[in-house]
């Protein structure tokens, strides 16, 4: 079943890249989730897990998209440098 994604409820999600040589980068999600994380030294963050369209990230008004093309990640706490709405 198809997807409905409209530009008014995505959030935008600047990323630190892992190389600190490469510039940040911007993905527009679809819907974030908080997650509780422990690191390996035992410190707790909050981790972000996003739902996005890689093939769509600049929408201009809402459309249907196939499950199929949706991509699922858990971001780092450390490389999240800021979320805001798309349209703010």
């Amino acid at each position: 079943m198809n997807r409905a994604v409209d530009p008014d409820r995505l959030l935008v999600v600047q990323v630190r890249p892992d190389d600190p040589l490469d510039p940040q980068t911007e993905i527009v999600a679809i819907s974030c989730r908080c997650l509780p994380v422990v690191d390996v030294t035992g410190h707790r963050a909050v981790a972000a897990e996003i739902l996005f369209d890689p093939g769509n990230q600049q929408p201009a008004a809402a459309y249907l998209c196939a499950p199929d093309r949706l991509r699922r990640d858990i971001l780092d706490p450390r490389r999240i440098v800021s979320m805001r709405p798309y349209r703010a």
